[in-house]
């Protein structure tokens, strides 16, 4: 059975803790102090639940960044989930999308970001949704930020998903590399 946590912001297969897409990624450096960096998450975070109340009521309320969205989704194709938790049994990992459409995925950011590490993450929800029979394949992979108005930037690479894999593979590896030196 397949379980999320959102106290702990954990997934589970079959009572297993298994790594987030995001908990895969290499780390970055930020160099901030740590108020900005909680008030910079706070502020994903509301932005994320603004974006996912307007998915949810197609309403706006007049705010400027959800009236842009609304604009910018004008002849994007249909939607088809949203903030939806997934989970890959076969390679022991799980992640929730921020939107899926027929022919793109797209992540909503506070800034671009690195090009190569936001493929990586795309990356890895297309594999959950290949194996979870949402899509076949898809080439838009889609990081949407807003400074005033919608930005968009494909980092779809053909190499991401193998990498992403290989990602998994490694944090297994480590995991038993330590069990192994703890017991």
């Amino acid at each position: 059975m397949n379980k999320y946590d959102p106290e702990k912001h954990e997934y589970y297969i079959d009572g297993i803790r298994v790594p987030s897409v995001t908990e895969l990624l290499p780390k970055q450096n930020f160099y901030c102090t740590p108020e900005q960096l909680e008030a910079a998450r706070e502020e994903g975070t509301e932005n994320h639940n603004l974006i996912k109340m307007f998915f949810d009521t197609r309403e706006t309320y007049e705010n400027k960044m959800l009236e842009g969205l609304k604009i910018y989704l004008i002849g994007v194709s249909d939607l088809i989930l949203y903030e939806k938790r997934l989970f890959s049994e076969k390679h022991k990992f799980a992640g929730c999308p921020d939107a899926v459409f027929k022919d793109s995925i797209i992540d909503f950011k506070r800034t671009p970001g690195n090009k190569n590490i936001n493929a990586l993450q795309l990356a890895g929800y297309n594999i959950l949704l290949k194996e979870n029979k949402i899509i076949n394949k898809c080439h838009s992979w889609l990081i949407l930020n807003y400074d005033g108005k919608w930005k968009s930037r494909n980092v779809y690479n053909e190499r991401a998903e193998d990498i992403f894999l290989s990602l998994v593979k490694k944090y297994y590896i480590e995991q038993s590399l330590k069990n192994y030196m703890e017991g």
